[in-house]
């Protein structure tokens, strides 16, 4: 969605996104009867190194990049490179992938994963169970894995 400065920042956004976040309604395209729907949509923010209290941190997935250099920008030799054409290139590979391990998941009985993510119980069963039927490590795991985005000095009940 865009680039967050700051927890107050987040916090506006994500109170605003709750807003309409369960259901919409709209009118059926050439009616003029109404319907509710459910609201599935992701809601994605990037920040840099965000200040979230617990309430918020906890309803994220964080993804921490390290390019493992102080100049990220200058690397070369990337393995698929430019990795946006090489993905559009590869994108029935890519999804047929994804497709196999769903497919395998559910071949298997469709295991729950072990873990949990606070709030997200149903998604954390389908997701972690995915990955970890295709033995993928390093599924999010609750409050553990969310202490790293707390306000300094904050700590987890």
């Amino acid at each position: 969605m865009k680039d967050v400065r700051d927890g107050r920042e987040l916090a506006e956004l994500l109170r605003e996104l709750a807003r309409v976040l369960d259901a919409r309604s709209d009118r059926i395209l050439g009616q003029t009867r109404m319907i509710d729907l459910p609201n599935r949509a992701t809601w994605i923010v990037t920040a840099n190194n965000p200040h979230l209290s617990l309430e918020i941190a906890r309803r994220c997935v964080r993804v921490r990049l390290d390019a493992k250099t102080d100049r990220p920008w200058a690397r070369t030799g990337f393995k698929h490179s430019p990795l946006r054409e090489w993905t559009k290139t590869n994108r029935v590979r890519l999804v047929r992938a994804v497709l196999v391990l769903v497919r395998a998941w559910l071949a298997a009985g469709r295991p729950p994963g072990k873990r949990t993510l606070d709030s997200f119980e149903s998604w954390a069963a389908v997701v972690g169970g995915i990955l970890e039927h295709a033995e993928v490590p390093g599924f999010p795991v609750g409050y553990s894995y969310t202490v790293g985005c707390l306000p300094l000095g904050a700590t987890s009940r």
